[in-house]
């Protein structure tokens, strides 16, 4: 397959406001759509990876504009981020049964985790407490493969048996910056090593589609019942494949007009309610 950059769109001299106009020209894909670009690229076909990788770039925004302001610049996140969308497509296992974007979303955040800790070689913290942040970020991680999607200070001291007082100390130096070469306490193995490994499995997916489908339902709560009936049909939220507007109408005994307003009207509360939907994180 060809270079990287035949993949990923530009974004240097463009600006993100231009970039984000571009990213949102590009199709979104449907399971079927994903299964049949992951054998063409399992053969080689770097047209399929393209469209796989283009189609799923507007969640790696998403995720990348949850580490602003420590230590990169949006541009930067974003770039580590698709460097990870693009591991994922080329890794993603089609037989397995689940969302392309499911799978994703661990290389996404493992990329722009990297990149911030190769950004941050300075220290500024004792060593203990460089320590102590490193545990509790890789604590973080643990807790949100088994299914807990934002890990709490409380969740994050019993995990470790700290009380949570130390644990909120820790985290509000956001500004520390965390040496990558120096082992700290943690014996002798360096920060480097501690790292995920690009060539270490993905936590198990189960966990992973677990976690997405709970950060979904708490963001459909603001919908009505059937505002919320509809959304999971049309975007196959639940264990079936996504709807069209046409089946849904069928199922529930309206037109294929109605569902389509209820649908809009339903993205729009989603959009503007106070969470930021999570659903625009996924699909």
């Amino acid at each position: 397959m060809g270079g990287k950059r035949n993949i990923l769109p530009a974004m240097h001299e463009k600006g993100l406001e231009v970039y984000f106009r571009d990213i949102n020209r590009y199709d979104l894909l449907t399971r079927e759509e994903e299964v049949a670009l992951a054998i063409r690229i399992k053969e080689g076909e770097e047209e399929a990876l393209q469209i796989l990788v283009r189609a799923n770039l507007r969640f790696v925004v998403s995720v990348a504009k949850r580490y602003i302001n420590q230590g990169l610049m949006l541009s930067d996140l974003i770039n580590e981020g698709n460097l990870g969308l693009l591991k994922a497509a080329g890794r993603f296992d089609e037989t397995r049964g689940y969302r392309f974007i499911s799978y994703a979303v661990w290389w996404i955040r493992q990329s722009i985790m990297q990149a911030l800790l190769d950004k941050s070689r300075t220290i500024r913290l004792p060593q203990n407490q460089t320590a102590l942040l490193i545990k509790i970020s890789r604590t973080r991680s643990i807790l949100q493969g088994e299914g807990v999607p934002n890990p709490d200070p409380e969740q994050i001291a019993e995990r470790l048996d700290l009380d949570v007082g130390d644990v909120v100390h820790a985290l509000s130096s956001d500004r520390a910056e965390l040496p990558l070469d120096d082992p700290g306490d943690l014996g002798d193995r360096p920060l480097t090593e501690i790292l995920e490994d690009e060539n270490q499995a993905a936590p198990d997916v189960a966990v992973l589609e677990r976690g997405m489908r709970e950060d979904i339902s708490k963001s459909l709560a603001v919908l009505s019942d059937r505002e919320r009936q509809i959304i999971i049909m049309y975007f196959g939220l639940s264990y079936e494949e996504a709807q069209t507007l046409q089946v849904i109408g069928e199922r529930l005994g309206l037109t294929r007009e109605r569902i389509r307003q209820i649908k809009e009207k339903a993205l729009a509360k989603l959009r503007h309610s106070g969470d930021r939907s999570v659903l625009y994180d996924y699909y």
